[in-house]
């Protein structure tokens, strides 16, 4: 008597089952892990933020002239900004998303009264940290919600140009870029 040999493999159900399950499990987590990666670039553009204004709050304690203004202006490009991950070529200065921080539009506000407080707004390549409500600076205890971390509008990326940044009462402190 022949024996049968049996037949190593997996059938055509099992595959297909395998598959199905695979198919099922990818189109789940891939938008999972893409709106976690989006997440960490919020999160990555308001910890620039909080630097940005530690590195404001400095300049304020070292220079006396704009500790005892009732308001300050900073630039980016008038910060000491050495801790921040630059172009090499250009100097300017990247943000999470792949682009470059907008230098002309963004700015720290210092506010001497009633107590010292600091604001900012902050643009991104493809973001911008804005209070929703009035379209101005956010303060720096808000700096860790990512309400405050707004996608580009078409006019933003349109006008490349600020529009409305405050003016400064007194000189910009030295220092500039390091």
């Amino acid at each position: 008597m022949k024996k049968k040999e049996k037949a190593n493999g997996f059938t055509l159900i099992e595959l297909l089952a395998t598959i199905a399950i695979i198919s099922i499990l990818f189109f789940v987590a891939i938008p999972n892990i893409t709106g976690l990666s989006d997440d960490i670039r919020k999160d990555n553009m308001l910890k620039d933020a909080r630097k940005f204004v530690a590195q404001a709050r400095y300049e304020v304690n070292k220079n006396y002239s704009i500790r005892n203004s009732n308001e300050y202006i900073f630039r980016l490009d008038n910060l000491n900004t050495g801790d921040f991950d630059k172009d090499e070529t250009t100097g300017k200065i990247k943000d999470p998303d792949g682009g470059f921080y907008n230098t002309e539009k963004s700015y720290i506000k210092y506010t001497k009264y009633p107590k010292a407080t600091y604001c900012i707004v902050l643009f991104g390549s493809k973001r911008k940290i804005v209070d929703p409500d009035t379209m101005d600076c956010v303060n720096e205890e808000n700096l860790h919600n990512d309400d405050y971390v707004l996608d580009l509008t078409e006019e933003d990326k349109n006008n490349p140009n600020p529009t409305s940044i405050p003016t400064n009462p007194v000189n910009t402190p030295s220092g500039g870029n390091t």
